[in-house]
Order: structure tokens, then sequence, then C-alpha cells
């Protein structure tokens, strides 16, 4: 069994992320928690990980911090990062420190089980828990394809290192390649319906790639590479590459055959998507357009095939008229929600219609109606950020959609929001929030009190409200509930009928470890000394 650490300040998050890694598939075990650098630091030399799953951005020490200290002690450790920030300089200091993989939140179970394994297949093949010939006689076919899958889809993504480049072009030498012109497409395995076990989608990957293969014998001035995205389920990658460029009709008519096979192998429909010619160094664009044409599936269906260049020159900006804002706001005055519904409904349908609305268009048009609503909100409250949860993160609401559903389900979501506000009659204001949310963690100490229940509760953006209690209390959200926690704790602890673990779920805590920890920053000793000395 490998261990693995995971350091994430955010407990949902962090439990969030265990619930995720199917432990017992691939061998691993939860060794412990830590919710920042420095408190990881001490774990890390206290359990000895194997892998390490961390976060960027945390409290006393940053995840980078972490890494760059912990690494020389511990050099044999694996570490993994998992941010919400898709950074360049994050990602370059993080390929510096020699870290295994960069993941974007949010991170799919299906996403993070394939890198815990593909790590896990690594440290076995280092001879770490198994003999290291043995592993290498029976597994090296395999272990080969990994490192070039995973050398090639840092390739595409923009991101391979001087010695992966080099590499990369030995591997074309090899198969008698010459990168003059490459054109990436982009092949994703749609669902069956339930989620599909990692093992099975593995299996059809794999037999995707074999077809694929095969395939390449029908193109007569070209050959390639399929390899799996080692960032995406489900999905395969073709870098066709030739001496000369690609006629676009023999590049669709070889898709189109390969995508007929590859239904009828694997019982269900592939979405592909073909990005524009490119060269070896601005293949990530034409991965890139690949991806952005595949996306079209999320409004137009999928099992079809989207042509980056074919489609480019249907998009026409979607812009809403002045009629329909004041359409719009006229509902929300009326506070009729049907009407409303049945109006975004229209929209939605339009663009799903025309032959000549793309993913884009969808895209523009969510937007635009969450700032017609932050419009409509200036004129009902003191600041529309205040009670508008406006995404923040726009790439990432957009990835996680399969479909134009979803989009509408958001928008008419934050409708009923904002309508519920409204007839509530309350007139909150900052400070007259921030006081009661107080007043309840003195109460409620023991609940699970968190800035997006706040957000919940009374229509109000978490990061305005963090600021806002910051300012109005002294001290940030997450401090106050901390302390409230620990004075109360260190009533209780006094008592030695209860225990301290009881102590600990009796304040909100109910990871012990986690308990214990806290108290141990805040008090400078573990609640187990502090009652002995008591």
């Amino acid at each position: 069994m490998f261990k693995v650490l995971i350091v994430e300040d955010e407990t949902i998050l962090r439990k969030g992320l265990i619930g995720k890694i199917d432990w017992k598939q691939y061998q691993l075990e939860l060794a412990g928690e830590a919710t920042d650098g420095k408190e990881a630091l001490i774990k890390v030399a206290e359990l000895n990980p194997d892998i390490v799953l961390t976060d960027i951005r945390m409290p006393e020490m940053d995840g980078l911090q972490f890494i760059a200290k912990a690494q020389p002690q511990q050099p044999q450790i694996r570490f993994i990062i998992i941010s919400g920030y898709n950074d360049f300089d994050y990602a370059r200091q993080a390929l510096r420190l020699g870290v295994i993989d960069y993941l974007l939140k949010p991170i799919s179970a299906d996403e993070l089980n394939q890198v815990l394994g593909n790590v896990r297949d690594e440290l076995c093949l280092e001879g770490q828990k198994i003999d290291y010939q043995y592993f290498l006689e029976t597994n090296y076919q395999s272990f080969q394809e990994m490192i070039h899958d995973r050398e090639l889809t840092h390739l595409i993504s923009g991101t391979a290192t001087i010695q992966e480049s080099e590499n990369i072009r030995l591997l074309f030498k090899a198969e008698h390649l010459y990168p003059e012109h490459l054109q990436v497409i982009v092949i994703q395995i749609e669902h069956s319906g339930e989620m599909d076990p990692p093992q099975d989608i593995n299996e059809m990957l794999e037999r995707g790639k074999q077809i694929i293969g095969d395939h390449f014998t029908k193109l007569e001035t070209s050959s390639g590479f399929v390899f799996k995205q080692m960032h995406r389920f489900r999905e395969l990658v073709t870098l066709l590459t030739a001496n000369m460029e690609m006629s676009p009709a023999l590049i669709r008519e070889w898709v189109e055959s390969a995508a007929a096979v590859l239904k009828v192998t694997l019982g269900m429909p592939v979405t592909i998507g073909i990005g524009a010619s490119a060269t070896y160094q601005t293949v990530h664009q034409s991965y890139n357009q690949a991806q952005s044409a595949a996306r079209n599936k999320i409004l137009k269906g999928n099992g079809q095939i989207y042509d980056f260049q074919e489609i480019q020159h249907l998009h026409t900006p979607v812009s809403l008229d002045i009629e329909q804002e004041r359409l719009l706001f006229s509902f929300l005055d009326a506070g009729n929600l049907e009407q409303i519904f049945k109006w975004l409904e229209s929209q939605f349908d339009k663009m799903v219609t025309s032959s000549n609305s793309l993913y884009q268009d969808l895209e523009s048009f969510c937007i635009q109606i969450v700032f017609l609503f932050r419009k409509y909100l200036r004129g009902k409250a003191p600041s529309p950020d205040l009670f508008f949860e406006v995404q923040e993160n726009w790439s990432d609401f957009f990835g996680q959609l399969h479909s134009w559903t979803e989009a509408l389900t958001y928008l008419q979501q934050q409708a009923e929001s904002i309508i519920g506000l409204i007839q509530s009659g309350k007139e909150w204001h900052g400070e007259s929030i921030v006081l009661e949310v107080k007043d309840y963690i003195n109460q409620h100490y023991y609940e699970n009190i968190s800035l997006n229940w706040v957000a919940g509760r009374y229509f109000i953006h978490p990061n305005y409200f963090s600021q806002r209690f910051k300012e109005i209390c002294g001290e940030s959200f997450k401090d106050c509930i901390i302390r409230v926690r620990m004075a109360k704790a260190l009533e209780l602890i006094h008592n030695p009928a209860i225990s301290i673990e009881q102590v600990g779920q009796l304040v909100g805590y109910e990871d012990p470890t986690y308990f214990s920890t806290v108290f141990r920053r805040t008090y400078g000793v573990p609640p187990s000394k502090f009652r002995e000395s008591y």
C-alpha cells in the first residue's frame, strides 16, 4: 500500500478529495491530512508518505513553499498540485520543483484516480514496494506507453520541459515521422448512461488507441500517434504528421471512417474535434482549437465531428438589445419566475436550433444575462456584489457543463435567488449581516458554518462578506469560528468525564487529529498535554 497525505485548508474540499479516491483499487491508504504547508511539513516528517496532494494557496505556508522545503528532506515523495488557479507562473514553479502533475479544480474522480494510478505505477516501477525486475518484465510496454502519453500530453498542453521535447523529437525520428505539419484531433468517448468504472474506461481507451493505430494505414501521405490525454478522462488525442500539408478533405474522410469504426467497436458514440494545421512549436494551439470545436457538443449534441476551421466563421457575437433587457427587468419587477423561465428557454432554443450558433454563443449569452442581473440589482441593493454571487471563474463553470440545459438551470436558479431576496422584504446592509452571522457563530459554533452557508442564507457574495467581516470584526471569518470553538473547547477539556475526541466533536470537529492540530496551534500544546497539566 502507498501512503497519501492530503494538504488543503478547506475542510469540505479536503474531505471531497478523500471521497473521490478509489483507495482499494489503486493500493493507496490515507496517511494523514494537513490544513497548510506548515502543518504538512510536520506530517511529512512523521508519516513519510509516498504521495502528497496539495493545494497552492493556503495560510501560514503555501503549497509551493511547502514543496520546496519538503523535497530536499524527502526526495522520494511524488507531489501533485490541485489548484483552482490556472496560472502559468505557478505551473512553471511547480515544474522546477519536480511536481508530478498540476491539476485544476474542479477535478473529477475519474481524472484524479487516473493520475494517482499512474503515480502508483511509477512507484512500483522504482521497486519501492515490489520487485523492480518483475515489474519491468511484466509491465515494460505499458509503462513506455504511459511515459509517451504523459510527454505528448505536456506537448499539446504547452507545458513540455526541454527534456520532454527532446524525447518527443527522438520518438518522431524513431518512427520515421517528421513534424513539419501537425494536426490535432481530439476524440472524446461519451458517457453510456451511468458512470462507467475507471477500469472499464481504461479498457475502452486502450481499444480506441488500437483502432486508431490500425486506421493510420488508410493515410497514404501521413501517419501519427494516438495517446491518452493524461489530464482528461475519456479522451484520446491523435497527432497526425506529414511531410506536406494534409488535405482537409482527406483528414475529414479519415476521421469519419475512424469515428464509425470506434462507434461500432466500442458500442457508444464519440465526439471529435479537429484543430487547424500547426507546427511543432504551435501544436498546443491546434489542440486548443480542437478542444474548442469539440465543446460544441454542449450546444449541438454528442457523437458528432466538429472541425474548427469549418465552424469558426459561423460565430457571430450574441447581443441582447435594449428591448430584451427591459422585458427581462419587467419580469423581475413583477417577480414572475414563470415568464423569466419561458424567456430564457426561448433564447436557448434559438441557439440550439440555429445552424449558425456555436458553443461560444452559449458562453456569451450566459455571461450577458449574469451582468444584466447585476445591473438590475444595482437599483435594489447597496451593491450588486453584496447580494449576487458572480461566477468568478467562467472557464471552470463552463468546463463542468455536459449540456446546454445545465447552463439554463444555472441562470434560472440565479433569477430565483434574486426574486427570493427582493420578495423577502429585507433591506440588508453588509454590517447587519456580519453582526448577525457573528452572533450565530457564538450560539451555533458546533455547526458546519461556511462562507457558502452564509452566501446561501443571506444572498451575499462570499468574498464580499469575508472582506466586510474582517473590516468590522477585526479578524477573519475563519479565525472567528476557530476562536469561539477553542474557547468552548477550553471549558469542556477541564471536565475529565468528556474524552478529547468528544470535546472536538462538541465544538464542531469530527476529525480528532484535525481538532488536536487546531488546539495545539491555538494554545501551544496538544489537548491531551493541556489536560494533564491542568
